[in-house]
């Protein structure tokens, strides 16, 4: 009788275990499932039904990792999660999750498509260094779309890094109007002056009203105060600028030329129809 009962119980034993597995894993299926939904949504130009789905993904991965976190599953739920997070612009709680990617076996898709995210996050939270090592998982993949976007970001972390001839040799390789603003900047961080205002010049033609010229201006300026001032006198004709926006940069670039002569600025050359040259007071 006693052992009748012993195997009963190692029989209802094992039936939980195995009804908890099944659990767990029609969890992870449901979890995946989500997953897929976003990424469709997202291919089909509906982003606010993908981060919803991406929201769904980031509970249910917690609650599995919450109630079974010794499985098999429990790293895979994770670094989904983590996905999630960054597919959600939320980077800094992405980090960590996507972080476990390497202590997981996942489909090569799976992998590259989450190390693509943590570099995103890294480069997005200022460590281009660390950013790299992820990109770098995927420079070769067999996938072009993943492959093309892994080195775009690696050229940016390069340039990031101070690395701009190597970064310059990638972003010429590639055609892609995204790599304009890091290619003019890694230009001007080279000391290649008159590349970067020639570069300057053909994307000012193209009337890209999205490049960063703020920022270019000021890589420049890093460089070559009077290369930067060739460069706002080139913007003073952009008809998309308003006047206090071509008044601030002109002001900025009277205060970057006055700390290459200590003794007085250089006259600030007045653009077409652009403020005036007293906008170069050193304030």
């Amino acid at each position: 009788m006693r052992l009748a009962r012993g195997a009963a119980r190692l029989v209802r034993g094992a039936g939980l275990l195995l009804l908890g597995g099944c659990v767990y894993y029609n969890g992870m299926y449901n979890t995946n499932r989500l997953a897929k939904s976003a990424r469709k949504a997202e291919r089909e130009g509906r982003p606010f039904e993908a981060q919803g789905f991406w929201g769904q993904v980031v509970t249910r991965a917690d609650s599995l990792v919450l109630r079974h976190p010794r499985s098999k599953y429990a790293d895979q739920a994770t670094v989904l999660r983590g996905l999630a997070l960054a597919r959600l612009n939320q980077c800094p709680d992405a980090v960590e999750p996507l972080g476990r990617l390497s202590m997981v076996q996942l489909s090569t898709d799976f992998t590259e498509e989450a190390a693509l995210a943590l570099g995103r996050c890294q480069l997005q939270l200022g460590d281009a260094g660390l950013a790299d090592l992820a990109f770098a998982r995927i420079l070769n993949s067999s996938d072009s779309a993943r492959r093309h976007e892994a080195r775009l970001r690696h050229a940016r972390a390069l340039r990031l890094n101070g690395q701009y001839e190597e970064a310059v040799a990638l972003l010429r390789e590639s055609p892609d109007p995204r790599g304009r603003e890091d290619l003019l900047l890694a230009l001007a961080g080279a000391g290649r002056t008159d590349e970067a205002l020639a570069f300057a010049d053909s994307v000012l033609a193209l009337h890209d009203s999205a490049f960063a010229w703020d920022s270019a201006v000021a890589a420049v300026g890093r460089r070559d105060a009077h290369a930067a001032s060739a460069l706002v006198t080139r913007l003073a004709d952009d008809p998309r600028a308003s006047a206090e926006l071509k008044a601030r940069r002109f002001y900025d670039d009277g205060v970057r030329l006055a700390g290459t002569d200590p003794a007085g600025p250089p006259a600030r050359p007045r653009a077409r129809n652009g403020p005036a040259s007293d906008c170069s007071a050193t304030g």
